[in-house]
């Protein structure tokens, strides 16, 4: 059963730089200070205080885009859908939630792309959440999978099963390593499988990740997932960077 999601105030802030300099790293030495603005907080605001977390830009409008401006071969998805618009604080949060172990944040974020998809028609007639997923030797350095605690929390708040049958199987180099968005799409060919395709045939999936911003990562599982004769991909993400 869909849960109710609560409404959160909707604001943008310019940050000035000074202000963010080395507050990145403060809850390392002065825990329970927001890594954004310094100021102390609750047990309740881990890493960033609430008034930070408000001020984070958000798509409130719930738009989506084509995001096929970056890519030079075919496209596989039919759009993509993000919460969280992509500035200073977001990318930060968004690095300590995937390199810092910061896992907890997937509730934050989770919770809150819950309000994209339930205001989406597309994306709340899907059959499936399916997540972008890591290879074994990376999961074993970072512990977690950050895209299935996002698209588990994304379940528990729409009622959407989570299909965990896209698998990586080959550990390729970090995207984020690559600025040559050619080179980007080559380094995710033939990096991901489908393990049981009866998971996928016929049905509309929503690939869950944490962030877009060329989409070759999205666009090579939506054609591993289409080639297992899935009736529909489309992307939901915690962050647009994409153009």
């Amino acid at each position: 059963m869909t849960r109710v999601v609560t409404t959160f105030l909707e604001m943008n802030q310019l940050i000035k730089p000074a202000k963010r300099i080395g507050n990145a790293f403060l809850n390392f030495v002065y825990p329970g200070a927001c890594f954004h603005c310094g100021i102390r907080v609750s047990e309740q605001e881990v890493l960033i205080c609430d008034t930070c977390w408000r001020m984070l830009p958000r798509n409130t409008h719930y738009t989506i885009s084509s995001g096929d401006k970056a890519l030079t071969r075919k496209k596989y998805f039919s759009f993509v859908a993000w919460r969280f618009g992509y500035d200073d604080a977001v990318r930060e949060l968004i690095h300590f939630f995937k390199f810092n172990n910061y896992s907890f944040l997937h509730e934050r974020f989770g919770f809150e792309m819950a309000y994209t998809l339930l205001n989406r028609k597309e994306l709340s007639a899907a059959d499936a959440l399916v997540p972008v997923p890591l290879h074994r030797a990376r999961m074993r350095e970072r512990g977690y999978n950050q895209s299935l605690l996002l698209a588990n929390t994304l379940s528990e708040n729409t009622g959407i099963p989570v299909i965990r049958t896209l698998e990586r199987i080959k550990n390729n180099r970090p995207q984020a390593t690559i600025e040559d968005k050619a080179e980007k799409e080559r380094n995710v060919i033939g990096v991901f499988a489908v393990k049981n395709k009866e998971d996928i045939n016929g049905k509309r999936i929503v690939l869950v990740d944490d962030i877009f911003t060329t989409g070759a990562t999205s666009n090579e599982c939506g054609k591993i997932l289409k080639q297992a004769r899935a009736k529909e991909v489309m992307v939901l993400t915690t962050v647009y960077a994409g153009g």
